[in-house]
């Protein structure tokens, strides 16, 4: 019966971890009215005015020279948001952000600033590879 509780318990705790290259947080239904809220307190700009494609200029990270910016979809039924990173340093393009790699690297702290931003749009959030 006690295993039985403990695998209740942590199936939920085991189904919403992270994979390596997940690249997407998938989030219930959030109104867009909480959604330019949640960006604007933390600093990040809309480019349009779409409630349903929303996209953000990018932002640089505090400490380490890595920007980040913002994709979101909202469909009827779930929230979706990607985000993309490069370093401010590198003249190159944004790359997709993905879950993986060595802990502290630059992608890694752009993957929890985003997830943190995620969990502050939504306490239920899930993650894929799409």
């Amino acid at each position: 019966m006690k295993k039985l509780l403990l695998i209740l318990f942590l199936l939920p705790l085991i189904t919403q971890a992270q994979n390596k290259k997940d690249n997407t947080f998938i989030l219930s239904p959030v109104s867009y009215a909480a959604i330019k809220s949640v960006l604007f307190q933390n600093g990040y700009t809309l480019i349009n005015d779409d409630t349903i494609l929303i996209t953000t200029t990018s932002k640089e990270m505090s400490r380490i020279p890595v920007a980040l910016r913002f994709m979101i979809n909202r469909t009827g039924d779930q929230t979706i948001l990607k985000a993309q990173w490069k370093v401010t340093t590198d003249p190159g393009d944004f790359a997709e952000l993905h879950y993986g790699g060595i802990k502290g690297n630059w992608s890694m702290k752009g993957w929890w600033e985003t997830d943190r931003i995620a969990k502050l749009l939504s306490p239920d959030v899930t993650y894929a590879k799409q």
